[in-house]
């Protein structure tokens, strides 16, 4: 069984409908019917808001055995980094000690904003994110 089934199989299970999800992730209905209808391929952006709004593991949605993930040495996370305190920050509950003291101001403050936002507010930053980014270096090529 492929994703784009997994997830119909699993909207299905916990009564969701498409509608629902396309306005948890911030992506059009119809583009989740082409995900789970004409089987496309999900971007990986949308991978751990489909997670969260299901309240399911990335395990659950690619169809696999956690144990078989394990077994191979790859480790999916489903949580953004969480500062612990001013100069630690935690990602899938593996303290980095030290690395925010390796962040300036401005990078701190993103992580910290970034933290705060629900998943939707998440998407919509990072797509603002990835439009500047393709217009900033289209205009001034490195």
């Amino acid at each position: 069984m492929n994703i784009s089934q997994n997830l119909e199989n699993i909207l299905k299970s916990t009564n969701h409908t498409q509608k629902e999800l396309s306005e948890a992730i911030g992506a059009a209905k119809s583009t989740i019917n082409n995900w789970i209808k004409l089987g496309r391929s999900i971007p990986a952006e949308y991978i751990l808001p489909i997670c969260e709004f299901l309240n399911i593991s990335y395990y659950q949605l690619l169809g696999e055995n956690e144990q078989e993930f394990s077994n191979k040495g790859i480790t999916i996370g489903t949580q953004s980094p969480t500062i612990t305190n001013s100069s630690n920050v935690e990602v899938n509950g593996i303290k980095h000690e030290g690395l925010m003291n390796e962040l300036s101001e401005n990078e701190q403050e993103l992580l910290r904003v970034f933290n705060r936002l629900p998943t939707k507010g998440k998407i919509r930053l990072m797509n603002m994110v990835y439009d500047y980014e393709d217009e900033f270096f289209s205009e001034n090529p490195e």
